[in-house]
């Protein structure tokens, strides 16, 4: 049962304020920590909340979590683009959007979302990598997509797919338990 009570303001306070720590953290560990596999980076905090969305979604069956995991999105991609040299609110947006697909594609069908994940994962890293290029496109240089769509695109939907997987599988795991 719910808290007849509404929370405490400092208790909403701090609960969004360890939220954007959070997410801090994940994206220092994504452009720090992580390596780059073939020249390409793994998106990790897209990967992230994408997986612990999925899980939400089959767990309650509705979209309840997707305001929240948008939020978590716009402070992992601000985060993002402190720790980058792109331009600020180009890693937030990419992120919403493709948080915000994944959400409306998966939340309407009612099958097993893990036969879900893998298209997913796929969509979404589509989504953020081809979001990120074209707003890289627009304000710094002209990218050539079949190179870009060769190099980058194909490798980073394949690690998406091997790192994220394993990632849905342990939080469906954990978060069931």
């Amino acid at each position: 049962m719910g808290d007849p009570q509404p929370r405490r303001v400092e208790v909403r306070i701090i609960i969004e304020l360890a939220r954007i720590a959070g997410m801090i953290v994940l994206a220092l560990v994504q452009v720090t920590l992580m390596p780059m596999l073939g020249g390409v980076p793994v998106p990790l905090v897209l990967l992230w909340l994408l997986c612990w969305l999925l899980v939400q979604i089959e767990m309650h069956g509705t979209l309840a979590r997707t305001a929240l995991v948008l939020r978590l999105a716009f402070y992992g991609g601000v985060a993002l683009d402190f720790l980058t040299a792109m331009r600020l609110g180009s890693h937030a947006l990419a992120l919403m959007s493709a948080i915000v697909l994944a959400a409306l594609l998966c939340g309407q069908l009612r099958v097993e979302l893990l036969v879900l994940a893998i298209p997913a994962l796929a969509g979404a890293v589509l989504v953020y990598a081809v979001g990120l290029a074209l707003i890289y496109h627009s304000t710094t240089i002209a990218l050539e997509w079949q190179p870009y769509a060769v190099a980058v695109l194909a490798p980073a939907i394949a690690l998406a797919v091997l790192v994220g997987m394993p990632l849905y599988l342990m939080m469906r795991w954990r978060l069931r338990s």
